[in-house]
């Protein structure tokens, strides 16, 4: 049986309201699960940039990892929980 697969590609070039991000995403037929995987991406990408990939830190940035934390959201979709990443400024 054949695998199915989702590719999904956003740019977060600007200020995107979450509002406009869940709207666009009912629009275009996606649900709860998508927009829960692109907001825990995209924590996990910041905290990459700020901080360098898990196990591996920037020696020279002023930002730690520490853990995660889960929050929920009222969405179009309803409440949702999204795990957070959490970053420290050490200076």
């Amino acid at each position: 049986m054949p695998k199915s697969s989702l590719e999904v590609i956003v740019e977060w070039t600007g200020t995107t309201l979450f509002a406009a991000l869940t709207e666009r995403l009912f629009q275009e037929g996606y649900g709860r699960k998508t927009l829960i995987f692109l907001l825990e991406n995209f924590s996990t990408e910041l905290s990459d940039k700020l901080c360098g990939e898990k196990y591996h830190p920037k020696p020279d940035s002023n930002y730690r990892r520490a853990g995660s934390k889960i929050r929920t959201l009222g969405t179009r979709f309803g409440r949702i929980k999204v795990r957070v990443q959490r970053v420290r400024d050490i200076t």
